[in-house]
């Protein structure tokens, strides 16, 4: 068996190639191009071959490349290769050759989720729609710093609507290049929106989503470009912890301190869950009294912001049960095992002074 470390680059690839017993028997640099990728396997098509790639841009396409060739692929994630991240001779030479070391031996850390075609081609979408919202914001700003600059006010929504622009300013030319470009970025963006919803609207799982108080149409389809499947997940907790809504913790010894929620995930999951935990607070459902309450009771102890958190959280742990048990939403199961709980702990110690007694 071959094992071959790879360290992509959008030029150029460079590789280290081990034997079953660790020698060295290629290495060296090639184009990052199917003929140069696919040509590299062929050439120990004798045996069988083994890849080590880590996470970025290029990697599901440079993998899918070299399945077809016949090699068996291992995306890994480069946050956890602390062989790499920390070495203080790091270079692309030595960095494939620590992959290929680590693929050999079994050390590599587990390996990453690799979507569907349909998946990524969704997560390619909506990361164009944030980009097109990020610039539309921009065009706003803009606008609005020049009104300033000539001494002029404004309210609070001017420039968020097309007829927002009707205002006469002195140096028209500005702000015709900006309306322009705002009107060009509207249109881009909804007719994005309009084609996700053609495609993903009545999706079941979408449909499902939907179910849960401040899950909206983006809102359904975010979660479901991120998480893709969830039974790679086997609890709610996992989730939580994949889009970086679980506090941080540093223990030692018998010393356990937890901090703010560590932000290492997908962050367009994060942030969809937290819009959706301010519209709960927005919406007249009564399906969504009991998150209401939730909020309202941990924003007095800890304030908004951890409150607003929590919410985020258990909103995700709702979309985890309902996506995998294939349901809708049931307000009445919202907080259900805590209060079981408290009620068993209460029965318990009634038990325990009657015994005492």
């Amino acid at each position: 068996m071959k094992s071959i470390g790879m360290d992509l680059h959008q030029k150029q690839t460079v590789f280290h190639v081990l034997s079953a017993e660790g020698l060295c028997v290629g290495r060296g640099k090639i184009d990052t191009t199917v003929e140069a990728l696919q040509g590299l396997i062929k050439k120990y098509s004798g045996e069988e071959i083994q890849v080590a790639i880590e996470a970025s841009t290029p990697a599901f396409w440079v993998r899918e490349v070299l399945v077809e060739a016949g090699a068996r692929v291992e995306v890994t994630n480069p946050y956890k290769l602390r062989l790499i991240a920390e070495s203080r001779n790091k270079t692309d030479a030595n960095d494939a050759m620590i992959l290929a070391e680590l693929l050999r031996c079994g050390g590599l850390p587990r390996e990453v989720y690799v979507p569907s075609l349909a998946i990524r081609q969704l997560r390619e979408q909506l990361a164009l729609r944030r980009s097109l919202v990020q610039m539309r914001t921009k065009i706003i700003c803009s606008a609005k710093a020049a009104l300033r600059r000539r001494g002029m006010r404004y309210s609070a929504r001017t420039f968020h609507t097309l007829e927002s622009w009707d205002i006469k300013v002195e140096d028209t030319p500005v702000f015709e290049t900006l309306n322009a470009m705002y009107y060009r970025c509207e249109e881009e963006r909804l007719k994005l929106e309009k084609a996700l919803s053609t495609k993903w609207g009545n999706d079941s799982i979408v449909l499902r989503l939907r179910s849960i108080p401040g899950v909206g149409p983006l809102v359904a389809v975010t979660i479901l470009a991120a998480l893709g499947e969830i039974e790679r997940f086997s609890s709610s907790s996992q989730v939580a912890a994949y889009a970086g809504l679980v506090p941080s913790e540093r223990s030692t010894g018998d010393t356990i301190s937890h901090g703010r929620i560590t932000h290492q995930g997908r962050s367009e999951l994060c942030g969809a869950m937290v819009q959706a935990a301010w519209a709960v607070l927005r919406t007249k459902r009564e399906s969504a009294e009991a998150l209401k309450h939730m909020f309202y009771k941990i924003m007095m102890k800890r304030g908004s912001q951890i409150a607003i958190v929590a919410v985020a959280r258990k909103l995700l742990t709702i979309v985890y049960h309902v996506w995998k048990q294939e349901t809708l939403f049931d307000e009445t199961k919202v907080g259900k095992q805590r209060r079981e709980s408290k009620r068993g702990s209460t029965m318990d110690s009634a038990v325990d002074l009657a015994n005492v007694a």
